[in-house]
């Protein structure tokens, strides 16, 4: 018998005068120097404008610039102004105004937090900052909750699949665009502290600074907490660095470097009578040479890293113990190179992109490292046809050693002053390569078994969204998809009692979502939000337990009078599961 289980959060705190917030936290901050930033605000802004406002953002997360007015995609946008007037403390905490995102997250800010969207599992959601893939090959997800908002300029969510630009990924991309070094005003400096209830402290540091004709931004962040339950202390120390220079008229450098060191007490379980603590840190990298060679002839040379290394260690409570009973290491070093040539005219945009990646993996799950070479071949098409009707249609085709070759394409078109509003087409085939871990791990101690026949999901997904003011003072925004997954992966128990992840002949997924804003009085910004998943087993027409289904969000942003910045915002999350009581009583690793 489906069992549903309601989880319900409510986030009611930010109160902003000159700079000084109180309610959960109080947070002062100073400003040194003099400097001009013009901040793109995205998420509360007044319906007649919102509209206007996502047709003028250039978006990043396409590779080449793409302006809203032609973007075919369903996206979401929460600029770093939004970010500032909200209660968020991290992009965990900001993208859960959108609908169609869920996380799983452990408790408090600083833990461990997976997004996924549009009710897949976490590892189908893309992960990129300022062009870095973050997702790991191991388990083919990502932790959120490394980025404070501090150091984010724009955060541009993509519902849909993206494998013609991003590769691996059946749900959707999350983009994070971080903060841009500037040239004027220099030096320039912001600190900020904050502390709050269960020995909650954070402070961060922004300082911009030139060095031999190259511009800088640097921000050193720390977080701690004991936590509201027991065993929960966790701290986390954060460093980043962005840098751009000019090296000639026609050639440009950005570097963006970003590590972080988390230790984090993931609670008591009584149940198994036991404690583990994550000790993990991120390190990730990006060089870009730009060349400009005219107005119509660009290209560029991006060189990325990523290092993820971790362990956690499980602890006895009785009886107590300071030493680990049992630790479990993994490590993942990736090193990439990119390059793009693009060809534009008036209303057309032509691009070449290739890459090739080198994996090395090592975990408790298997024997022996593994070494994954990964490349892929793409090109993109944009065509304006007019002001209002523009296209895209892009294809790739990616290997990775370990599964072999798969190819993604995809096409949208986009109609400005549809019946007075915005109409959004998109056409897609997409993949998603299975996590490393699901077809070598052999830890029957786990009770998750290896599977080495586990091939590639791909689906075809149709989706289309239309956005329009009704009113002066009324925006909304509906979007609906369908998408058929062709070798779906599920988890299942085999006749020997362990589990084991499998390919499933075929899988349906349907979605809505729906966004109104509406403008109540003057300054004051009501916004709600509702989707609605469903994956669907096509062998017996059973919907697939355990994924999030039902989502409603709201928010209430008002100004006061100048200065004095009021935000309301909550959310409410249904999913449906067969085996709730079970699964409460049994680790599987990550639930």
């Amino acid at each position: 018998m489906k069992k549903n289980i309601m989880v319900v959060v409510l986030g009611i705190f930010l109160i902003s005068y000159s700079g000084i917030s109180s309610g959960f936290c109080s947070e002062s901050s100073i400003e040194l120097g003099s400097k001009v930033i013009n901040i793109t605000k995205t998420f509360w802004i007044p319906p007649e404008t919102y509209l206007t406002s996502r047709n003028e953002l250039v978006y990043e997360l396409l590779k080449t610039e793409t302006s809203g007015k032609n973007m075919p995609y369903n996206v979401d946008t929460i600029a770093s102004e939004d970010l500032n007037n909200a209660p968020s403390r991290n992009i965990t905490e900001a993208i859960n105004y959108i609908p169609s995102v869920f996380l799983q997250q452990g408790g408090d800010f600083i833990q461990p937090s997976l997004p996924s969207i549009n009710g897949h599992s976490s590892s189908y959601t893309k992960i990129v900052v300022d062009g870095i893939e973050l997702n790991t090959q191991l388990d083919g997800t990502a932790d959120l909750s490394l980025f404070n908002t501090g150091n984010i300029d724009r955060i541009e969510v993509i519902k849909g699949p993206l494998s013609p630009y991003w590769g691996s990924g059946l749900g959707g991309v999350i983009y994070i665009k971080t903060k841009e070094p500037v040239k004027e005003g220099l030096p320039y400096f912001v600190l900020d502290t904050s502390v709050g209830t269960y020995g909650t402290y954070r402070s961060y540091f922004e300082s911009y600074f030139s060095a031999r004709g190259a511009y800088f931004l640097f921000i050193p962040q720390y977080s701690e907490t004991r936590g509201y339950k027991e065993g929960g202390r966790a701290k986390r120390k954060d460093y980043f660095l962005k840098g751009k220079k000019d090296l000639t008229d026609i050639v440009s450098m950005d570097l963006t470097l970003g590590y972080k060191d988390a230790e984090i007490g993931e609670y008591n379980q009584e149940r198994l009578n036991r404690r583990t603590v994550l000790d993990t840190y991120t390190f990730y990298s990006g060089l870009r040479f730009n060349v400009d060679y005219s107005d119509y002839l660009s290209g560029n040379i991006f060189i990325n890293g990523l290092r993820i290394k971790g362990s956690r260690s499980y602890y006895s409570l009785n009886p107590a113990s300071s030493n680990p009973y049992l630790v479990t290491p993994s490590l993942e070093n990736r090193f990439g190179i990119r390059t793009e040539c693009s060809v534009k005219s008036i209303n057309s945009v032509f691009s070449l992109e290739g890459n090739i990646d080198y994996d090395e993996m090592e975990s408790t799950s298997f024997d022996n490292r593994k070494n994954v070479t990964t490349y892929y071949l793409a090109t993109r098409y944009e065509y304006s046809f007019s002001d209002n009707l523009s296209s895209i249609f892009n294809i790739r085709y990616d290997h990775n050693c370990a599964f072999g070759g798969e190819y993604s394409l995809g096409t949208g078109i986009v109609m400005n002053n549809f019946s007075g509003g915005v109409l959004r087409i998109t056409l897609s085939r997409d993949f998603n390569a299975p996590p490393l871990n699901f077809r070598f791990m052999d830890r029957p101690e786990s009770f998750l078994k290896s599977n080495e026949d586990l091939s590639p999901e791909y689906a075809y997904t149709g989706q289309v969204s239309l956005e329009k003011l009704l009113f002066r003072n009324l925006f909304i925004q509906l979007s609906a998809y369908i998408q058929k997954i062709e070798d779906g992966i599920i988890l299942v128990q085999d006749t020997d009692n362990f589990f084991v992840y499998r390919n499933h002949d075929s899988l349906s997924n349907k979605g809505l979502e729906a966004n109104v804003i509406w403008n109540i009085y003057k300054k004051t910004i009501l916004r709600f939000g509702a989707s609605y998943h469903d994956i669907i087993s096509e062998e017996n027409d059973e919907v697939i337990e355990g994924q999030p289904r039902l989502k409603y969000t709201a928010s209430l942003n008002t100004v006061l009078w100048k200065g004095l910045i009021v935000n309301m915002s909550g959310y409410c999350l249904l999913y449906t599961s067969d085996a709730a009581d079970e699964l409460d009583g049994v680790d599987l690793g990550g639930r």
